[in-house]
């Protein structure tokens, strides 16, 4: 499939089933009459990096396909990728906050079930306010007139035949901003807490429970600045440099495997928080804490460890001579 058929498929996933094949028919008439008009202008047949500015020059494929669709949108095509991230932060978030505060007022509660139920509807009304605010905010920035964002640039050679290759490492030209971003965002908040320059930690679990934190957790607090300070820095790089893919890439994988080997070193201690006296409902609120905590150290393990294999699987692709056989098996 060469480039145009690619560009065309990406669009027509997005399109509404009865009008695609119509569309898609228009759309390539479209192409084939710009290319025609550029071959007969420069006197030559297009290569494929002129083939790709025109389809830079085209669209996005998503912003395209936005042009055949339904138009009433509260958040348009523009601005969904940014909505989709935030309303999953908000929900990580205030789902992580929700947790944690069950745990709290769970002890202390004649009835824990009504607490708790409390803490979850609480949480929801939370978790639907920023919501909202986010999709209002966003909906007014949908309608001003903004330049390209990073996201809605075709780059036809970090496309395969079937629309974008995710999660694309090893293959893409540049970074987009889109990643880099929120991904200095989080591990600068990490930082910062992790550093005790936002006492959150002390403000959700210390000071409302009956715990501290082992000695195993100073321990690693040299190991965790380090992995954090490492990602930044090559977030921070790459937006500088975008076409600095392969160091970001590089950098990912050391920030990948410096947390996979801090969890590991804090599951194999188990024991992360102690209660600070002997009642029943202290080591009741240790005991769950430590659960709660390794359920949390687990689920990024498995995160690290998905991040390092398709990291090294997107370098395989992308060395010479995989591309190709690759190719051939299919």
């Amino acid at each position: 499939m060469n480039q145009i058929d690619a560009y065309l498929d990406a669009i027509r996933r997005l399109l509404p089933r009865e009008t695609r094949d119509d569309v898609v028919a228009e759309l390539r008439d479209a192409l084939l009459t710009q290319i025609e008009s550029e071959e007969t202008e420069r006197g030559h047949r297009l290569t494929d990096a002129e083939t790709d500015s025109l389809l830079a020059r085209f669209g996005a494929p998503r912003v395209v396909a936005a042009r055949y669709g339904a138009q009433s949108y509260l958040i348009g095509p523009r601005m969904y990728p940014v909505f989709v991230f935030v309303a999953k932060a908000i929900a990580v978030l205030i789902g992580v906050i929700a947790l944690i505060r069950i745990g709290v007022v769970s002890f202390g509660a004649e009835e824990p079930l009504a607490a708790a139920a409390g803490v979850i509807v609480r949480a929801l009304v939370m978790m639907l306010i920023l919501v909202a605010i986010a999709a209002i905010g966003l909906a007014r920035l949908e309608r001003l007139p903004l330049p390209p964002l990073p996201w809605e640039t075709w780059v036809p050679r970090a496309h395969g035949a079937h629309g974008p290759a995710l999660p694309g490492w090893g293959r893409r030209p540049v970074v987009p901003r889109s990643e880099t971003l929120p991904s200095l965002a989080w591990l600068t908040f990490w930082l910062v807490w992790w550093t005790g320059a936002l006492p959150l930690g002390d403000g959700i679990l210390f000071r409302w429970l009956p715990i501290v934190p082992t000695q195993i957790v100073a321990d690693l607090s040299p190991f965790v600045i380090a992995v954090l300070i490492a990602g930044i820095a090559g977030d921070a790089i790459a937006l500088a440099q975008p076409r600095l893919a392969r160091l970001h890439e590089a950098a990912q994988l050391v920030t990948s495997c410096g947390l996979l080997a801090l969890t590991a070193l804090a599951l194999r201690a188990g024991t992360l928080v102690v209660a600070t006296n002997t009642a029943a409902g202290a080591q009741k609120a240790a005991s769950v804490t430590n659960i709660v905590l390794i359920v949390c150290l687990a689920g990024l393990a498995l995160v690290s460890i998905a991040y390092v294999v398709e990291i090294v699987k997107g370098w395989i692709r992308a060395t010479p001579g995989r591309a190709g056989s690759a190719s051939a098996r299919a």
